[in-house]
C-alpha cells in the first residue's frame, strides 16, 4: 500500500508493482491516497467530470466541502488538499453533493462556435457542484462555482431553503444547445418528495462568474450572505412519493428522472411536452 505523501522511490515500487502484478493477472486494489482533513465523518464524495482532469470533492458533518487531486494523476498517487468551501454560518453539516457534468451543447450554447455572434462576450461555463446543508434546525442547497483567477469555489446561489435537508441531488446533463438550454435543472430528495429546480445565469456575463464573497452582502441579523439577485432559480416541479425517497438519477439527456423510494418501487418521470407537466411514466417493481 503507498499512504499519501509517498516517496518518489515509494511511488516507483509501487507502479512497478502494479505493472508486474497486471502482467501476471494477480493485480489487487492499493491504497493511494489517505486523506485525514476532515474534523468528522466523512459522508459524501464525488469524483469530478474527466473534462476537468482526476479531482475529488468530499463533504460530512464538519459542513467542510473538499477538493483534491493527486500530484501524479498518472498513478494516481500523492493526493493533496487544494481548496475547500464552509458555509458561513457554523455549525453545518454536508448533507449531500454532486459535481455538474459539462456536455458538448456548452460551447454550442456559449457561442463558442459562433463568428457571427454579435451579442457581446460571453463566460466560459465554470466548474459547477450543487451541495446540500444541514443545520439543527434549517437547511439549504446552493450552486458552488469555480472562480479560476482567483483559484478558489465561491457560492453561486441559494435554490433551496428549508427545515427538512436535502439528502440526496442529482444534476441533470444539458444537452440542450438552443438559448433555452441556458437554464440548469437539479433535483432535489427531500423526505418523500424530490424537488425540481430550475437554475438560471450559468456562464452569462455578468452572471455567476466573477461572484465572490466580497461581492455579497450580509443582511442585517444574519450571518448568511445575501447572493446577487441576477441569479435566479424557480422550482418548476415537486414529484411526491408515499415514502422518503432514496436515490435519484438522469437520463443521458437529462430529460428522464429514475428515483427510488422506501416504498421498494423505481418511478421514471418526464415532462409532458403538451402541458408542461412532470408526469409518472412507469412504475418498476422487483418480485
Amino acid at each position: 500500500m503507498v499512504p499519501l505523501g509517498a516517496s518518489g522511490q515509494a511511488a516507483s515500487h509501487a507502479a512497478a508493482a502494479a505493472a508486474t502484478a497486471a502482467d501476471e493477472g494477480t493485480y489487487e486494489w492499493v491504497l493511494v491516497g489517505d486523506l485525514r482533513d476532515a474534523r468528522g465523518a466523512v459522508e459524501h464524495c464525488d469524483f469530478a467530470p474527466a473534462a476537468f482532469g482526476l479531482a475529488l470533492v468530499t463533504g460530512g458533518a464538519d459542513g467542510v466541502v473538499r477538493f483534491y487531486r493527486p500530484r501524479n494523476e498518472l498513478q494516481c498517487l500523492d493526493w493533496e488538499l487544494t481548496n475547500e468551501f464552509e458555509a458561513l454560518d457554523p455549525g453545518a453539516r454536508v448533507s449531500c453533493l454532486r459535481w455538474r457534468v459539462p456536455t458538448a451543447a456548452d460551447e454550442l450554447r456559449n457561442g463558442a462556435d459562433d463568428d457571427d455572434d454579435k451579442t457581446g462576450p460571453r463566460d466560459k461555463i465554470p466548474q459547477a457542484i450543487a451541495v446540500g446543508f444541514a443545520w439543527s434546525d434549517k437547511s439549504d442547497a446552493r450552486v458552488l462555482t469555480f472562480d479560476e483567477g482567483n483559484n478558489r469555489w465561491v457560492g453561486a446561489c441559494v435554490f433551496y431553503q428549508d427545515c427538512l435537508p436535502v439528502t440526496d441531488l442529482a444534476w441533470a446533463p444539458n444537452a440542450d444547445a438552443s438559448p433555452a438550454g441556458a437554464a440548469e435543472t437539479i433535483a432535489c430528495a427531500v423526505a418523500a418528495e424530490v424537488l425540481v429546480f430550475r437554475v438560471f445565469g450559468l456562464g452569462e456575463t455578468g452572471g455567476w462568474m466573477g461572484r465572490n464573497a466580497q461581492e455579497m452582502t450580509v443582511s442585517p441579523g444574519s450571518s448568511e450572505p445575501a447572493y446577487d439577485a441576477k441569479l435566479k432559480s424557480t422550482r418548476s416541479a415537486t414529484l411526491s412519493h408515499p415514502r422518503h425517497v432514496t436515490d435519484l438519477d438522469w437520463n443521458m439527456v437529462g430529460t428522464t428522472l429514475a428515483t427510488s423510494a422506501a416504498d421498494g418501487i423505481v418511478r421514471v418521470w418526464a415532462v409532458n411536452m403538451q402541458t408542461g407537466v412532470w408526469e409518472a411514466r412507469a412504475q418498476l417493481v422487483g418480485e
